[in-house]
């Protein structure tokens, strides 16, 4: 039988990478936090539909609730490709080029691009 130290040493290592991870994610992101530079955030949606409208209007919501309200603890910026696939698709590659912190897409359109 088994004791609780030999299950302990078989997930030593795993735990011990997810640390190490942990601690070198939280290490590169001191120099944003540093900077002063709030975080930029991408809403990104397909066309102007009603349904589609009311998502970005509760993402907004959401993230007033939890204290992040556009211009004082982030920066919100909104992207409508008009039912426009190649519209779409440039506006995908702009926002996965590195300029925003987080990107949130409301539509399946947008997220496959």
């Amino acid at each position: 039988m088994k004791g609780p130290w030999q299950s302990f040493r078989r997930l030593a290592l795993g735990l011990a990478l997810i640390a190490g991870t942990s601690a070198v994610l939280l290490l590169s992101d001191s120099q944003t936090r540093k900077s002063g530079r709030l975080p930029r955030v991408a809403l990104f949606q397909y066309s102007s539909q009603a349904i589609l409208d009311e998502g970005i209007a509760g993402i907004i919501d959401a993230l007033r609730d939890r204290g992040w309200e556009d211009g004082r603890t982030i920066e919100i910026q909104k992207f409508n490709a008009e039912n426009d696939l190649p519209t779409a698709t440039s506006i995908a590659r702009e926002l996965t080029g590195g300029r925003f912190d987080y990107v949130f897409t409301v539509s399946t359109n947008c997220l496959q691009a």
